[in-house]
């Protein structure tokens, strides 16, 4: 756990969806461990980065509520569909949507540099 987080940690602010994977094909986490540590670390930063700009920070509530609004919203949502999809056709499915991320960001590159 303390690998796990250590590479949590390091990687929050790149690529934590790409450690859930990580977690679970190289160091055989459950899917809802490896996804509990990325929330974890990433309800961690988040804090940390509220703390030290509280008191810079000038919060627009009118634009910010509605953000509020839709991520408690798709949070239930997606608590139900998860509950009802076994957690094997999560783990694959989120694999293949990294592999079609990466493979656009890699054609998307390689467009730019011609």
């Amino acid at each position: 756990m303390a690998i796990g987080g250590s590479c949590l940690g390091t990687a929050a602010n790149q690529a934590v969806d790409l450690i859930v994977p990580a977690l679970v094909l190289t160091m055989a986490f459950t899917m809802p461990d490896a996804v509990g540590m990325s929330l974890v670390v990433i309800a961690i930063n988040s804090a940390m980065a509220l703390g030290l700009r509280a008191g810079s920070l000038d919060i627009l509530w009118a634009d910010a509520l509605p953000f509020l609004t839709f991520a408690i919203i798709g949070k239930v949502l997606g608590k139900r569909i998860a509950d009802r999809v076994p957690a094997a056709k999560l783990t694959t499915d989120l694999v293949v949507l990294l592999i079609v991320l990466a493979a656009y960001g890699a054609t998307s590159s390689i467009v730019q540099l011609v």
